[in-house]
């Protein structure tokens, strides 16, 4: 591994943009723009930094230039970081308060299209995720609105908190620390220590993300952060992220371990620049990012079936307390079969559908589509059906005497719940069309 002093600093590619705010009578509203340059994209207005240019400057100018907008910066509210084709590129975010609009958008090389929307009008429609965080962080859900929430949803909100509290308390003090390392290293770095308040903004994202609960988009910012730092490195230091880089390259997935190894390659003769180790970072971070959203899908589904559960074992112990179970002998006998005794049978078999969910949670599926597609209500109401559905169909076979024989009720319901496991078929259903769709693509 090695390398060369004029390749191990690639120019970085410095812009700076704007959230934009103006007040209406119908509330607060941001301003975002489309550009088709590079295809359809609604986007924050944003460009490049000039030489010589502050960063306030460049936000300002910008935002004059693609929106005819007159706004002054009043901090800092984010920082992204990507490759703008093979160079690194850090745009820096400003809040900004508008101070004279004209009478008129005129569309211009840049921007096509100027709209003032509200917050989360501007979060649904903006293309890129990063830029929707930043509006995350910076207009979370107000305390009103939450109290309008229905009580089982606060119920909801309250055990995510809960299974959240850890992993937060890991993260602020991730944050935390690598605030103090980076101010220790910015003061022997000059390169480091000129954009050492961008970073500190993109920390400050992070932990307004933390505090907000919003753990997947406290990561990312960090992450972002400690990407855009690699920019800055001298040539030892790139040398030595190269290295860490490499070596945690083993847990990552086969196809992203193999590029990751290839970028960072050594003794192949081919340099290991900023642009190679940027890009092996994002690989890395890529990969952290869908595992922790597989692991928040899992979480959150869990707390789904365990509500379900509950339901269902109350319902069981309704029936119990209203003597249904006592009779159980005497109907079997009768060959009288009432509306009871068959939903008895069909909770039963979601109490079985239930079970097998449960376990199924903590089987690791290869594609991260598959715990997606999974893990939503929709298809969790119908395994549970399909569970019922099997069960109640298989009551009917052994009332028919037709390939199965039922001694009694009792063994008729350890039946209904085994048939519960039926909902499988759902999951192999899914994978199905996963698989299907990825060797279309």
């Amino acid at each position: 591994m090695h390398l060369t002093p004029d390749e191990s600093t690639v120019p970085v590619i410095e812009a700076a943009g704007g959230v934009i705010e103006k007040q209406t009578g119908d509330g607060l509203l941001i301003a975002i723009v489309r550009r088709d340059r590079y295809g359809l994209e609604w986007a924050l207005p944003k460009g490049k930094r000039q030489l010589g240019e502050s960063w306030q400057d460049t936000a300002r100018r910008e935002v004059c230039e693609e929106t005819g907008l007159k706004a002054s910066p009043l901090a800092i509210v984010g920082c992204t970081s990507y490759l703008a084709g093979s160079a690194p590129k850090m745009v820096v975010y400003w809040r900004m308060r508008l101070q004279q609009e004209p009478d008129e958008f005129t569309p211009n090389q840049e921007a096509k299209e100027l709209r003032w929307l509200s917050p989360a009008e501007a979060i649904e429609l903006l293309t890129h995720e990063e830029e929707k965080q930043i509006l995350r962080t910076l207009f979370p859900v107000s305390p009103g609105t939450q109290t309008r929430l229905r009580p089982w949803r606060r119920i909801v909100l309250w055990c995510r908190r809960m299974f959240r509290a850890k992993p937060l308390q890991r993260l602020l003090t991730s944050i935390q620390a690598y605030k103090l390392e980076l101010e220790g290293r910015a003061g022997q770095s000059p390169p480091l220590s000129s954009n050492l308040p961008a970073l500190q903004a993109g920390l400050a994202t992070a932990a307004r993300a933390a505090n907000d609960g919003q753990l997947e988009g406290g990561w990312k910012s960090l992450l972002t952060v400690q990407r855009v730092e690699l920019l800055f490195l001298g040539e030892k230091d790139l040398q030595a992220a190269a290295l860490a880089i490499r070596h945690e390259a083993t847990k990552l997935n086969p196809w992203r371990k193999a590029a990751v190894l290839e970028l960072l390659a050594s003794g192949r003769g081919a340099p290991v620049t900023t642009e190679r180790v940027f890009k092996a970072a994002a690989l890395r971070d890529e990969h952290y990012h869908n595992e922790a959203y597989k692991d928040s899908l899992r979480r959150s589904n869990a707390l789904l079936l365990a509500s379900f559960l509950v339901l269902i074992i109350g319902a069981l112990l309704l029936k119990a307390k209203n003597g249904e179970f006592q009779t159980l002998e005497a109907t079997w006998s009768d060959k009288a079969f009432g509306v009871g005794f068959i939903s008895l049978v069909g909770l039963v078999g979601l109490l079985g559908a239930n079970v097998s969910a449960i376990t199924d949670i903590a089987q690791d599926h290869v594609s991260a589509r598959i715990p997606e597609m999974v893990s939503t209500f929709r298809v969790t109401i119908l395994r549970h059906f399909i569970g019922a559905a099997s069960a109640i169909f298989l009551f009917f076979v052994a009332r028919a005497g037709v390939i199965l024989q039922v001694a009694d009720a009792y063994a008729m319901l350890v039946f209904a719940f085994a048939s519960g496991f039926s909902e499988r078929l759902v999951l192999r259903v899914v994978r199905s069309i996963v698989d299907k769709g990825d060797q279309r693509g």
